[in-house]
């Protein structure tokens, strides 16, 4: 678990409800960040999924590329072995400022002030991730995970994205939110589009009927919030 100073973490969380005390807890399959938080005295887990659509796909694997030839470079330097976890990424019409450099000096100047289990946050420009100290060696290596999913449905058939994410909610989880991160420059919520509406209203609806704690959804597109509880009702 890492605890997240919410001060450095905007745009994503001025974007929520003002829920507070964040932690990040990991990457879950089918590619879902999990954290938890307090919202109005009451804890809630918050699932996050990052998608891009597949028309923009390009733009995301040039941004991987450039993520890992970094992690790369901090790697021959770095002594240890490392998890690197990105669990956030906004729009990426800002990547032209990205300099692998200085974020390969990033990640290594904060490995070499953890010990052994410690983690910290890496905040770059678009990127939020986790840099977590496993083991301590002679040697250097940093395992890199991110965790943004490529959408290969077009944007009418988007609730299955949300189906898809709801059937992975434990029951365990008294209180829900579901956060659908969209880092394509262009919207996947169309808006007056009757058949995407439709779809994503059945949808939502058969969802919080079988899982009764999922208490918020939302899509967080580029330019707009939608807060699906707000448009369908609990």
């Amino acid at each position: 678990m890492l605890m997240l100073d919410s001060s450095i973490l905007q745009p994503f969380l001025n974007r929520l409800p003002p829920a507070t005390q964040y932690a990040y807890h990991g990457i879950q399959e089918p590619k879902m960040v999990r954290f938890a938080a307090e919202y109005q005295d009451q804890p809630v887990t918050i699932y996050l999924k990052n998608l891009i659509h597949h028309e923009e796909a390009l733009a995301w694997k040039s941004f991987d590329e450039l993520l890992r030839y970094s992690v790369k470079m901090a790697q021959e330097l770095v002594k240890g072995f490392y998890g690197l976890e990105m669990f956030y990424c906004h729009s990426q019409q800002n990547l032209s400022q990205f300099s692998p450099q200085d974020f390969s000096t990033l990640v290594l100047n904060h490995s070499r002030k953890l010990m052994t289990g410690g983690k910290c946050l890496i905040r770059y420009g678009v990127f939020a991730g986790c840099l977590t100290k496993r083991v301590e060696e002679d040697w250097g290596k940093i395992d890199f995970l991110t965790s943004v999913e490529v959408i290969h449905k077009e944007r009418e058939q988007f609730d299955l994205v949300l189906k898809a994410a709801a059937s992975k909610i434990p029951e365990r989880d008294r209180s829900v939110w579901i956060l659908l991160n969209n880092i394509s420059d262009k919207p996947l919520w169309i808006e007056n589009h009757p058949e995407q509406e439709a779809r994503m209203r059945k949808t939502y609806k058969a969802q919080i009927s079988l899982r009764q704690n999922i208490t918020e959804a939302m899509i967080l597109d580029p330019t707009q919030v939608v807060h699906l509880n707000t448009l369908y009702g609990q």
